[in-house]
């Protein structure tokens, strides 16, 4: 039944253009990888993600244009979003399978990882369409909109709620208070990663979009296993 829904959502998406086929069937098999690996927390983390990124991604569409900082091919995903965003949930949820032991572990650090992705794509792409002023994340001088590294007020406030509504969903599944804290604040935390990891790494060229993705999710989950065995 899971796998059937999962397949209905993938397919509906890429008949309305939010993913290409590579990434439809990518998004497939992280799905199902997630959904027997950590189970239903991770993958709601998974939807949620992607229903609000590509809300975010779609949203103040023309002056993203106007300012040449709409994403490329459209907005739809492919295989490498999915993989820049995606593969830390994956590897975990292997992890998963093989040691069932440390599922619950595996699976706060999955909805970690989540956390960050959507904390980053809604603080980027509404940032970007409702932000006022900008400043580099490192200098702390004016910045460009949708410069490497750039934040604003706004845009951080975006990333706060994208990365609660991963949190969240540890609470609504009857979990205490501290997990939901422990996700928001690791995805708030991954999220302000980026940035300084596009101020600087990705502004020299040593990294692009998706390599920074990536390691601010990382990032994450390293917090996340250092601040759960303190909790």
């Amino acid at each position: 039944m899971i796998s059937i829904f999962i397949i209905t959502v993938a397919t509906v998406a890429y008949t309305f253009k939010k993913i290409d086929l590579g990434g439809a069937i990518a998004g497939i098999i992280l799905a199902l990888i997630i959904w027997f690996g950590v189970g239903s927390q991770g993958l709601l983390a998974l939807a949620v993600f992607f229903v609000l990124g590509t809300f975010a991604t779609s949203w103040g569409k023309s002056k993203k244009i106007h300012y040449k900082l709409a994403q490329e091919n459209d907005g739809k995903r492919g295989i490498v979003h999915v993989m820049a965003n995606g593969s830390p949930a994956l590897i975990l949820s292997i992890f998963a399978l093989i040691f069932p032991s440390y599922q619950n572990q595996l699976g706060l650090m999955v909805m970690a990882g989540f956390a960050t992705a959507c904390s980053d794509t809604l603080s980027s792409e509404l940032g970007t369409v409702y932000g006022e002023k900008y400043i580099s994340i490192i200098s702390f001088k004016p910045a460009k909109r949708g410069a490497d590294g750039a934040i604003s007020i706004q845009g951080i406030l975006f990333g706060i709620f994208g990365s609660a509504a991963i949190g969240s969903i540890s609470w609504i599944a009857g979990q205490n208070i501290r997990v939901f804290v422990l996700i928001t604040v690791c995805g708030i935390f991954g999220n302000l990663m980026d940035s300084v990891l596009g101020a600087s790494w990705q502004k020299r060229g040593w990294l692009n979009n998706h390599t920074v993705n990536l390691l601010s999710i990382c990032i994450s989950l390293l917090m996340c296993i250092l601040v759960s065995h303190i909790m």
